[in-house]
């Protein structure tokens, strides 16, 4: 299964669940009627959502982005993200403080989370790590004077 169609999987679980039609979900999402169209695509796996998109739908199904790109027993093992309003907003706005090249590398994260292996996501999560440690023994290395070169992996 693709990363489009789990997505388009759990917007028409979702929707079902809530009693909507297409119609309805487009409106509720500010498409015109005719977004009908956009959310079919979307459902039947044709369209692959960007982040802006999904937090679109996501808004108008009542729950948190993250529930569209998990498989249905991860939905059940896990909390998904930001739970509160104030953590909604905090992501919102790092979410709007990154470029253009930026977003689309951490939509592709999401798609790899959402549609690779087991193996891909633990390789995933493992270079995320080692970025943060990184970035931490960078901070404790600017903080403490020591030795410090430019703002890369290398140095």
């Amino acid at each position: 299964m693709t990363g489009a169609e789990l997505v388009g999987q759990n917007i028409r679980r979702l929707r079902r669940a809530r009693g909507l039609k297409q119609t309805a979900l487009a409106e509720l999402c500010g498409y015109s009627s005719k977004g009908s169209g956009t959310i079919s695509k979307i459902e039947g796996g044709q369209m692959v959502v960007d982040i802006s998109v999904a937090e679109r739908i996501a808004r108008a199904l009542e729950v948190d982005p993250t529930e569209l790109f998990l498989r249905r027993e991860e939905q059940t093992l896990t909390s998904g993200g930001p739970s509160t309003p104030a953590e909604m907003q905090c992501t919102l706005l790092v979410w709007q403080a990154l470029g253009t090249e930026e977003r689309q590398t951490l939509q592709r994260a999401v798609e790899l989370l959402a549609s690779g292996t087991p193996e891909i996501r633990r390789r995933l999560a493992e270079q995320i790590d080692y970025i943060s440690t990184w970035k931490e023994y960078r901070g404790r290395q600017r903080r403490s004077g020591g030795a410090g070169g430019g703002d890369t992996l290398a140095g």
